[in-house]
């Protein structure tokens, strides 16, 4: 193996932490006088246990830190994962910030890198409508969408953004839709990027 891919197999499991928490989870720095000092703290909420395992295991893998994964499906509907190393903490917010309602695709230096990033957050953003042939990502966040499409048509995979579409409540923000279409798409979608998610997986594959 080269040196150069040595170093993107090395980095794909943070390409991987970074898009599941763009996608259900979000990353805190914040002060607390109290305590004289900043308060570092990774949180990810996936409706899967299979990707809470996973998740924990790329990070065992990048970070050498385990993170604490809880059964919350009783109050929640979801697994709680979190992390309060302020090392790793540090580490992925410096990749690109996480804030709850705009975050962007980060700068990596790979094309898979990209991939690994887009397949994480769609794992938790995105639903399959098997009869419609159609994969959708909903997001308040129009300009990281945006950057979403411009990279799957970069690797092949043609996607249309509509919106804003306004929600019940006035107080709560606009959304946008990313939408791949058709079964050619879906197929393309399938092949150059699919989804960790297990039930997401199948849904794509029956279509």
């Amino acid at each position: 193996m080269s040196n150069q891919m040595l170093k993107m197999a090395q980095d794909l499991p943070l390409a991987r932490i970074h898009g599941w928490l763009a996608g259900d989870g979000h990353a805190d720095a914040r002060v607390e006088p109290d305590k004289h000092g900043v308060h570092y703290e990774l949180r990810f909420f996936p409706d899967s246990k299979k990707l809470a395992g996973l998740f924990a295991l790329n990070f065992r893998k990048q970070l050498r830190v385990r993170p604490h994964i809880h059964d919350t499906r009783g109050t929640e509907e979801c697994y709680a994962v979190r992390v309060r190393n302020v090392a790793a903490c540090r580490l992925i917010l410096s990749v690109a910030p996480l804030g709850r309602h705009t975050w962007p695709i980060p700068s990596f230096g790979y094309e898979e890198e990209h991939v690994q990033w887009i397949k994480s957050y769609y794992d938790c953003e995105a639903r399959v409508y098997g009869s419609q042939h159609a994969i959708q990502a909903k997001s308040v966040n129009n300009e990281g969408l945006e950057q979403v499409r411009m990279r799957l048509g970069q690797i092949g995979v043609r996607s249309n953004l509509h919106g804003p579409y306004h929600q019940k409540k006035e107080t709560w923000a606009p959304y946008w839709v990313l939408s791949i279409t058709g079964r050619s798409e879906a197929r393309s979608h399938a092949l150059k990027v699919g989804f960790n998610h297990p039930a997401k997986l199948r849904a794509l594959m029956s279509i």
